[in-house]
């Protein structure tokens, strides 16, 4: 069953609520939400986080597991490819902090 923003509300007790198509609502115990999409690639289970629903709407984390849908079908694991965009931008920091310097 499609989760609601109304329904999301009064989501308090720790656990996984799922929206469908592996994307879950995790509350923690401490009563933090957050967003996780469940796949599978290679034989292996994987969780990726989607960010917390203070920062990512039910539309949006639909849309970001739609995304990575897309990925994980074209045999790309989006958690691994995630981690490459992020290693990249900190490269590209790090260089050009070297360019001011004069390094």
């Amino acid at each position: 069953m499609a989760l609601t923003v109304k329904g999301i509300a009064g989501l308090n007790k720790p656990g996984l609520y799922g929206d469908g198509k592996g994307l879950y609502l995790h509350v923690a115990a401490g009563g933090c939400k957050s967003w996780i999409l469940r796949f599978q690639l290679a034989k292996r289970r994987r969780d990726m986080g989607l960010g917390p629903l203070e920062e990512v709407t039910l539309a949006a984390a639909r849309d970001a597991a739609t995304e990575a849908r897309k990925l994980v079908r074209a045999g790309v694991d989006p958690i691994d490819q995630r981690r490459g965009i992020v290693a990249a931008r900190i490269a590209d920091q790090a260089a050009s902090e070297l360019q001011r310097a004069g390094i």
